[in-house]
């Protein structure tokens, strides 16, 4: 029985909704009707539009998608091709104004220097060493003092006819005569096998304040006066207690060079 009750009601809900039984009606009765069906049933047409339209995007989906996917990849590779021009031109303005550096540098330099690329490093255990791509050709000599417009890099230790090895600062076998810009103290400053610089020999009187810059001493040593040698990071006594030392942060980074400049110039300049 239930079943052909629903079946009744589902043809009355039919009939209702067929604009068939009110065409028969009086045209304003008709039309009054039409409208309130419409209103009623809005929200019906509305959500079968939208699913109409959903289904659509999603067949469209489907079939784009083979080109979607190569567009995509296009586009990746366009990225990547950008970030990596991005890169280049980024090392290339950090190049150029380091040039630029040495060129200034060196027009106001009383000395001659000659320009060299660094080809490659030792960071041993004990070594702090470069290798540059000039030699004895290009009037480089054993001693001669290695900088960048920061300041100190160390010294030439041999020379072979186009490659040379420069010593650092921080190399146990580095020293030269320092300076104190402050206080005007002179010191040794050497290099340990720890890979620091230290000042050493410093008097046990005096107020060495932290931090204070340290350059050459000139005189007797291989470098000029007044070249940065980097600044005082810490002062303590030596083991024998007679002396204080000074710990220095040098000015150039080691590990970032990659040009520098050799100063042509003796003790009697």
């Amino acid at each position: 029985m239930k079943p052909r009750k629903y079946e009744r009601i589902a043809v009355l809900v039919a009939l209702l909704c067929s604009p068939l039984w009110l065409s028969a009606l009086p045209s304003q009765v008709g039309t009054s009707l039409r409208i309130s069906f419409r209103e009623r049933l809005a929200p019906v047409y509305e959500t079968a539009e939208s699913l109409r339209v959903g289904l659509r995007t999603i067949g469209l989906g489907f079939a784009n998608a083979p080109f979607l996917f190569e567009e995509n990849r296009f586009l990746k590779a366009q990225r990547d091709v950008l970030i990596k021009h991005e890169e280049t031109f980024r090392e290339l303005q950090q190049e150029n104004a380091r040039l630029r550096g040495l060129l200034q540098f060196k027009e106001e330099s009383p000395h001659r220097q000659i320009p060299a690329q660094v080809i490659g490093r030792d960071l041993g255990l004990f070594s702090r060493t470069l290798l540059i791509n000039q030699g004895t050709q290009r009037g480089i000599r054993t001693g001669m003092p290695v900088v960048t417009p920061m300041g100190l890099v160390g010294r030439v230790s041999e020379a072979g006819p186009r490659v040379s090895r420069v010593i650092g600062i921080t190399d146990p076998h580095f020293r030269a005569a320092a300076l104190l810009a402050d206080s005007r103290v002179s010191a040794l400053a050497m290099g340990t096998a720890s890979g620091e610089c230290v000042l050493t020999y410093l008097p046990k009187e005096g107020d060495l304040k932290v931090p204070q810059a340290v350059v050459t001493g000139g005189g007797n040593s291989f470098a000029p006066a007044g070249l940065a040698i980097g600044s005082v990071a810490e002062v303590t006594w030596d083991s024998s207690g007679l002396f204080r030392l000074a710990r220095i942060k040098p000015a150039v980074p080691w590990a970032a060079l990659e040009e520098v400049l050799v100063v042509s110039w003796t003790v009697s300049d």
